[in-house]
C-alpha cells in the first residue's frame, strides 16, 4: 500500500482508507473484523465521528475502532469528527436528532471522549461541518491549537460530511467553508465528497489546498452507483475495476493524501485497497472523463 503525507500536518497515510459512517448499521463484531482486514491489507488510515453510533451510544464508532486498533495504535493513523450532539430533552422533539454545537467546554469534552476511546494523541481532530460561526471563532481555534501544543492533537482541519443521521443538512457551501478553512485558520486537512461523478467543489480546493500545504481527504472516492457506460473505457485492458479506476481519478492529484471508499463488505475493501497498487490515469483518461463531464452539464443545461 503507498502512503502519502496528509498536507502540512506530517502525517503519513495509506493511499486507500476506511471510514466507519458507512458501517453505522452492522453488528460491532463486524465492524470490528473489517478494521481487522483493512489493517491485513495495509490500510493506515482509519476515519470516524463521534456521532458515527445510534444516539443511545454516541461514540460508538469511536469505540469500536480504538477496540479494534488497540494491538497496532501506533502502527495507524486515526481521525474522528467532532461538533454534533444531542440537544437538550424535549418532550415533542423527535428521537435521534442532533444539533452542532461549537461551544468550546462542549467541543473538549468531545476530544476528551475521542482520547478516551481512540487512545492518545489523537491524530487528526476535524470540524464536522464546521459553518462561518465555528471558523470565525478564535476562542475555538485556540482550543484547537493549545491542543496540538499539549500533544493531545497532532492536527486539526475540517470535513463536509457526511452528515448523520438525525441532523439537518447544512445549508453552506462546502467549497466557500473550505475556502476560509484553508485560508484564514490554516488547517492541516479538508475532507469532502469528491470522485469522478461529483468533481466540485473539490478541484477548487485541491487546488488551494496545494497552495496552501494542506491535503484533502476525498471521501466517496470510489464514485459509489457509478454506472458502467461511459466509462468501461478505463477498464478495458486495464486489469481493473471502475471502483478502483475511479479511486485512481481522486488520488491523482498529490494534494489529495487519502482516498475513502464507501465499502461496507471484505470483497468491496479488498476491491477498494487493490486501487493502491494500480498506475495513475493517463492525459488521454483524463482528458474522456472531462470530455463526459461536459457532455453532461450541456445535456443538464439543455434539460434546465
Amino acid at each position: 500500500m503507498r502512503s502519502r503525507t496528509l498536507g502540512r500536518s506530517g502525517l503519513v497515510v495509506s493511499e486507500i482508507g476506511l471510514d466507519l459512517h458507512p458501517l453505522l448499521d452492522r453488528p460491532d463484531d463486524e465492524v470490528v473484523d473489517l478494521v481487522l482486514r483493512a489493517r491485513d491489507l495495509d490500510i493506515g488510515f482509519f476515519a470516524t465521528a463521534w456521532s458515527d453510533g445510534h444516539p443511545s451510544e454516541p461514540g460508538r464508532g469511536e469505540r469500536l475502532l480504538g477496540k479494534a486498533v488497540r494491538s497496532f495504535r501506533d502502527q495507524v493513523v486515526l481521525a474522528t469528527r467532532v461538533g454534533y450532539e444531542p440537544p437538550p430533552p424535549v418532550p415533542a422533539r423527535t428521537p435521534g436528532t442532533l444539533v452542532q454545537n461549537w461551544a468550546v467546554p462542549a467541543i473538549r469534552r468531545a476530544i476528551d471522549e475521542a482520547l478516551f476511546r481512540l487512545g492518545e494523541p489523537l491524530d487528526l481532530l476535524q470540524l464536522a461541518d464546521p459553518g462561518p460561526d465555528a471558523l470565525e471563532s478564535d476562542e475555538l481555534a485556540g482550543l484547537l491549537d493549545d491542543q496540538v501544543d499539549k500533544g493531545n492533537v497532532r492536527a486539526w482541519g475540517v470535513a463536509f460530511g457526511p452528515v448523520p443521521p438525525g441532523a439537518p443538512r447544512p445549508h453552506e457551501h462546502p467549497g466557500d467553508l473550505g475556502q476560509i478553512a484553508l485560508t484564514e485558520r490554516g488547517v492541516a486537512s479538508v475532507q469532502l465528497t469528491y470522485n469522478l461523478l461529483r468533481q466540485d467543489p473539490g478541484r477548487e480546493l485541491i487546488a488551494a489546498a496545494g497552495t496552501a500545504g494542506a491535503g484533502i481527504i476525498a471521501r466517496q472516492a470510489d464514485a459509489p452507483g457509478l454506472l458502467a457506460d461511459p466509462y468501461t473505457f478505463l477498464t478495458r485492458d486495464r486489469g481493473q475495476t471502475l471502483r478502483q479506476a475511479a479511486l485512481r481519478f481522486a488520488l491523482q492529484d498529490p494534494a489529495v493524501a487519502t482516498a475513502l471508499p464507501a465499502v461496507t463488505d471484505a470483497a468491496g475493501l479488498a476491491e477498494a485497497a487493490g486501487a493502491a497498487d494500480l498506475p495513475a490515469l493517463t492525459q488521454d483518461d483524463l482528458d474522456q472523463i472531462a470530455e463526459l463531464r461536459e457532455d453532461a452539464a450541456r445535456s443538464e443545461r439543455r434539460n434546465a
